[in-house]
């Protein structure tokens, strides 16, 4: 198997972080409600005396509308070269978030939040349109899971005193101040960059076989993740972890992911064997999951909890370069959003179904059965990829 670089580098004059920076808190903006869905499930299951199993069927829809958004909008246009698109977009996303977290009833609560997933699914695919054809667009998506994390980290650090202060909205509200201050940013897109997306968009759309087994990898890490998260809680019992040790790994590591999308573009900027590198990371996310699901030591546990998200922000970039690699029109970039959603979205259920199934240890089988999947879709994606560049 060869290892594999980006053959078209279009880092090499990466403009100022004032330039790149919209199109990275955008799209932090447009992830934000499946980021924090653990918090405002419960918080809206309370407020609005539903069980959680419904807020959490509601969430799932909203994911998915999310899904749909962005594959439409990444199918049916291609950026240009006015911000209005992103403008609206942003405005529509506040208001919806706003009146998701003032809602009175749930069926308010639903129609707000499900707009709210569409106009963010809008927001998704533009952006990732216009970071594809960017100057930088691998320094833009490892500032994009950057920004998002740092929102995250902010949120969980404070999310107990938002949600006595704002009540159980605090995280749409949350997610509407992030949005005005992404608004704010808008303005600092150049136009630069929204006509190298319209020449991009000339660009006829090719979906190769190797794209498709890339952004199938993804996706399976993706699912990977989320099989396990929703679970931790009946992890640390297994592990004998006690409630305040699980949630003090949980919050350092909301910050060690930082660390993630750096570790990421300084890799990619040195031009790193991208095969080696992204299997040292899936199979670093292969042992958290060992780590969380199959050893009964706290100590593990807790290693496990705090870094398997952390490798998966460190290949994400890479995935989303080679996107670009097999698709220079940038449209698989702008849908790639919608698949990892669709990933966060399936997760939870199939985690679910191996554990009323089979019981921790069906958990353990999948979680690690597909980053195994992911590692050989990635092999074999990266190969036929470099291939096609022989041929």
């Amino acid at each position: 198997m060869s290892a594999i670089t980006l053959e078209t580098s279009p880092d090499r004059d990466p403009p100022a972080l004032i330039e790149m920076f919209p199109l990275m808190i955008l799209y932090a903006v447009g992830f934000m409600s499946a980021t924090y869905i653990p918090v405002w499930v419960s918080a809206a299951a309370v407020r609005y005396a539903v069980p959680v199993s419904e807020v959490g069927l509601i969430g799932s829809c909203a994911l998915g509308a999310v899904a749909v958004a962005t594959i439409l909008t990444a199918a049916l246009r291609s950026p240009g070269p006015t911000r209005l698109p992103l403008v609206v977009s942003l405005v529509l996303s506040i208001v919806f978030n706003c009146l998701t977290a003032l809602a009175p009833s749930i069926r308010i609560f639903t129609l707000a939040l499900i707009l709210a997933a569409v106009a963010n699914g809008f927001l998704l695919a533009e952006v990732n349109g216009r970071a594809a054809a960017s100057a930088a667009p691998t320094r833009v998506f490892s500032g994009q899971l950057f920004v998002m994390m740092s929102f995250a980290a902010l949120f969980f650090a404070i999310a107990p005193r938002l949600l006595t202060l704002l009540g159980s909205g605090a995280p749409f509200f949350y997610c509407a101040g992030a949005g005005l201050i992404a608004l704010l940013s808008v303005s600092k897109l150049p136009p630069a960059e929204t006509g190298r997306s319209t020449a991009a968009a000339n660009r006829a759309f090719r979906l190769r076989p190797s794209g498709m087994l890339l952004l199938a990898a993804a996706t399976l890490l993706f699912i990977a993740l989320n099989v396990i998260l929703p679970f931790l809680g009946v992890e640390s019992t297994r592990a004998g972890a006690s409630l305040a040790t699980y949630s003090r790994a949980l919050s350092a590591g909301a910050f060690v992911n930082l660390v993630g999308p750096i570790i990421a573009e300084r890799l990619l900027r040195h031009r790193a064997s991208w095969t080696p590198v992204m299997t040292i990371g899936i199979a670093a996310m292969l042992a958290c999951a060992v780590l969380i699901t199959t050893v009964d030591s706290v100590s593990a546990f807790v290693i496990g909890i705090i870094f398997l998200p952390f490798f998966l922000l460190i290949v994400i970039p890479f995935y989303l370069g080679l996107f670009l690699e097999s698709d220079t029109s940038g449209k698989l970039v702008a849908v790639s959003s919608a698949f990892f959603m669709i990933g966060t979205a399936i997760g939870p259920g199939l985690g679910g179904l191996a554990l009323n199934s089979h019981g921790l240890s069906g958990l353990a089988l999948v979680s690690i059965l597909i980053p195994l999947l992911a590692l050989l879709a990635t092999w074999t994606g990266t190969f036929q990829l470099s291939r096609s560049r022989i041929e």
